[in-house]
């Protein structure tokens, strides 16, 4: 039963801690992307597929600062 706990708090630590390396520059971008769901009905069934269907620029504008921001060379 150690062996468990001590394999799963290693296992935390070594997740915790494989993150980006310091210093780590977060982006806060906010867009404006439209989208369509099928089927545009009120209520569905239970099974019924449904669909979005959203395609966008490469090229995005940030809404908190007017900033153009280029995603053409961004990898899937």
């Amino acid at each position: 039963m150690k062996k468990i706990v001590a394999g799963i708090s290693l296992l935390i630590i070594v997740i915790t801690n494989s993150g980006c390396p310091k210093p780590c520059i977060e982006a806060n971008y906010s867009f404006v992307i439209h989208s369509q769901i099928t089927p545009e009905m009120d209520s569905i069934n239970i099974g019924d597929t449904l669909h979005l269907i959203s395609s966008f620029p490469s090229s995005l504008q940030d809404q908190n600062t007017s900033n153009q921001i280029d995603y053409s060379g961004a990898q899937a």
